[in-house]
């Protein structure tokens, strides 16, 4: 087995029809071809990769972990990894960590020194808004862009003093749930009546798996799906609204605004122009 390939900053083995350096961090969009291999390789700078859409799976240190829709994985810079693209592709956004910001981490701790893979929770909300960002940009989007790079590194360091334990199949059975049919009304005690566990329970284990209330979760999850279709100019805004789970387009403008800090019919303009 020869050695890894060594890949410089802002590159991968996927194609990038966007990118950024903002900051201090290096921002990329990247899609990978259907059932694509990608080859044992390092990466020269640290970085984030949030699965935008697909899956894939990739193995480090001899443990392999399969990936999916908002997936959120940090590598440190030297590991080496190897992976395979699932059937329908992947589309990916990265974040690297320049060393200028390396440096400035170094009296917290610095950044971890191993692989760091989270379902969902903070760290995929933060980079999802990222991505939305770097794909319909504008005058403020660079200081967005440094100010969510930060805030990511900021949830990692969190993440760090948390002991790791494997998320139980149950809570990502509700995750699952709760992304699969947004136009449901959840409560807790459904929920977690169906997994024949106390709401306590429920809502103490996703928290600490996700980062969030489950009401928190799923009022992200719907944003998300919304922020995803902007780009379909067929669908309209009201029509959206109602397939994501809101009463009306008020509401979804309302919960948009105060998640994101913008519309949904700002950022659909945006995303034409851009």
């Amino acid at each position: 087995m020869g050695l890894p390939a060594s890949l410089e900053p802002g590159r991968f083995f996927g194609v990038s029809p966007r990118s950024s350096r903002q900051g201090g961090f290096l921002l990329s969009e990247t899609l990978y071809r259907p059932s694509q291999k990608v080859p044992r390789h390092v990466h020269q700078l640290p970085y984030f990769c949030l699965l935008v859409e697909g899956r894939y799976w990739e193995q480090y240190r001899g443990r392999p972990v399969e990936m999916g829709p908002r997936s959120v994985v940090f590598h440190p810079a030297g590991e080496v990894y190897h992976g395979d693209i699932g059937a329908d592709g992947a589309r990916c956004f990265h974040l690297e960590i320049e060393p200028s910001w390396q440096e400035r981490l170094r009296p917290l701790g610095g950044l971890p020194g191993e692989t760091v893979s989270r379902p969902g929770g903070d760290l995929s909300w933060l980079a999802a808004r990222a991505f939305r960002e770097l794909r319909s940009p504008d005058a403020f989007s660079p200081l967005v862009l440094e100010g969510l790079g930060l805030e990511l590194v900021a949830a990692l360091g969190r993440e760090r003093a948390r002991p790791e334990r494997r998320v139980p199949e149950w809570v990502l059975d509700c995750a699952e749930e709760i992304r699969g049919e947004l136009r449901r009304s959840f409560t807790v005690s459904q929920l977690a009546a169906d997994r024949d566990v106390s709401p306590t329970r429920l809502s103490r284990e996703f928290r600490r798996h996700f980062g969030t209330s489950v009401g928190e979760y799923a009022r992200r999850a719907r944003i998300e799906h919304v922020a995803d279709r902007l780009g379909d100019p067929d669908v309209e805004l009201a029509s959206l609204a109602l397939e994501a789970g809101f009463a009306d387009q008020s509401h979804l403008n309302r919960v948009f605004k105060r998640l994101t800090g913008s519309t949904p019919g700002r950022v659909r303009r945006e995303r034409r122009r851009s």
